[in-house]
């Protein structure tokens, strides 16, 4: 080989060369280290012990074999090599790798080119035990933390620079599968490129442990994720677009539907598109920035969603049934999941049609007062065509300034709140009975009104217009005269 051949080769060439055309039938490495300069900066490899045969000697197309250790970051990594043919006409090196060290293990097979810097295309896969670990040791930093634990991918693979690839591939994080590509390219801030198609996507382990059947329970009481834990924004930029055929939220259900997720400057935003959710839809935009406590806001669009199948899940023992829709603008911030949940603020709207709420309105409005106070009843309970709410939340509390509910003989309007952290409620309503053919007078007591007050399971039901007839004898003689 010209002198003029070998100065326009590069160093992994030479290496290469040396092997298969050189006078060399084995290498002992001992106690050695190779300097590397990688996106990061330059880093060393230490402790190299190998031993590297190659069979062909001075002949051309000699085959070559390796095996041994070496130190990265201070991990030992145990490998093995081997390289098919090599000929002076050789584009690509045929090599099968194996790399085994505690923060996971990986085996490729494929053909490496030092044609245009470093190249490798073939069948990869690999396995870690624990990725949060993994991502700390290849220099993302990553707290302690419940998930990111087990993952593993295996497909085509191409490797090109500071990038890995994986194509046709399958994935598996945390019980989660999912196919399609990924790509991890590294550097000083790392990023993440990839379509990913989940069958069944189930969110509990970066939302904290929860046992209970009651997600509201539930949570307060178990660990609650740091939200670094989850986005990673400090570490890494991201661009993935996911689709799924089901997701799991606690005991909460939903179902097809796709999202992108990117992370960038230390600012992520989660773009859903359209999830299917109770027999409706589901859409929105989560943005959170990862300040000192990181901030979030969440702008969500429900539609046509089965109030019912989406609120018993939830535990919060809300008796309302219909068709509704949702609207909610909403921010918050917090070093956790829980100091987030209790921040949260911003606009909610609500409606529904062609609903039921378990009040008897007919009984509570008659002209003679109940004798006693009532609760939710499901067997009296009033039909409605439309139900409007224009609400805002606050330190767990919904207030709701105007509520509006249209039934084909009443109309229902008034004011109130749902205190979520106690599960109280605090409402009053006022009833609009049918205007007759000759209009009545328009006075207060023309007007009844009611009272829904105590725990959002059974609180109290009752008129506040007038007494019971308890009250009214009460009221009528407020001095009684002495017995004489």
């Amino acid at each position: 080989m010209s002198a003029d051949a070998t100065s326009s080769q590069t160093p992994q060439e030479r290496i290469v060369n040396l092997f298969a055309f050189g006078p060399i039938g084995a290498l002992h490495v001992r106690d050695g280290s190779i300097e590397l300069a990688t996106a990061a900066g330059r880093e060393t490899i230490d402790n190299v012990q190998a031993h590297f045969d190659t069979s062909g000697g001075q002949t051309e197309g000699g085959a070559l074999s390796g095996s041994g250790s070496f130190e990265f970051r201070r991990e030992e990594v145990r490998f093995s090599l081997d390289s098919g043919a090599v000929t002076s006409s050789s584009t690509s090196v045929p090599v099968s790798l194996a790399l085994t060290s505690d923060p996971g293990r990986a085996t490729m097979k494929g053909a490496a080119s030092f044609k245009d810097g470093f190249q490798l295309d073939g069948r990869i896969q690999t396995d870690v035990a624990d990725a949060r670990s993994f991502l700390r040791w290849l220099g993302v930093d990553q707290p302690e933390g419940q998930s990111l634990k087990e993952f593993s991918a295996s497909g085509a693979m191409h490797a090109s620079g500071a990038t890995l690839t994986i194509d046709e591939g399958s994935f598996k994080l945390d019980g989660n599968s999912a196919v399609g590509l990924l790509a991890f390219t590294a550097g000083a801030k790392p990023r993440i490129e990839g379509t990913l198609d989940f069958e069944r996507l189930v969110i509990d382990p970066y939302l904290g442990d929860a046992s209970g059947e009651d997600v509201t329970a539930s949570l307060p009481r178990q660990p609650s994720a740091q939200i670094s834990d989850w986005i990673l924004l400090r570490s890494l930029d991201a661009d993935l677009r996911v689709s799924v055929d089901e997701i799991r939220v606690r005991t909460l259900s939903l179902g097809k539907g796709g999202f992108t997720i990117t992370a960038k400057d230390g600012a992520l935003a989660v773009e859903i598109g359209e999830i299917e959710l109770c027999g409706g839809s589901a859409a929105g935009r989560l943005a959170v920035k990862a300040e000192r406590t990181p901030r979030v806001s969440l702008i969500a669009n429900l539609n046509d969603i089965a109030l019912k199948q989406c609120l018993d899940p939830l535990g919060l023992g809300i008796p309302i049934d219909g068709v509704g829709e949702l609207r909610a603008d909403l921010a918050g911030e917090g070093q956790d999941l829980t100091a987030l949940k209790h921040s949260f603020f911003g606009a909610i709207k609500i409606g529904a049609e062609r609903g039921s709420l378990p009040v008897d309105f007919a009984r509570l409005t008659a002209p003679v007062a109940p004798l006693e106070s009532e609760s939710w009843n499901s067997n009296q309970a009033t039909q409605f065509d439309t139900l409007k709410a224009e609400c805002r939340l606050a330190a767990r509390v919904i207030w709701c300034r105007t509520f509006n509910m249209q039934t084909a003989q009443r109309s229902i309007f008034g004011s109130g709140d749902i205190d979520l952290g106690r599960t109280m409620l605090d409402w009053n309503l006022s009833v609009n009975r049918p205007v007759p053919s000759t209009p009545a007078l328009d006075t207060d007591n023309a007007v009844p009104k009611l009272s829904i007050r105590g725990v959002l399971s059974q609180p109290t039901i009752r008129r506040t217009d007038r007494a019971t007839l308890g009250e009214e004898s009460s009221q009528a003689n407020p001095v009684t005269s002495p017995v004489q």
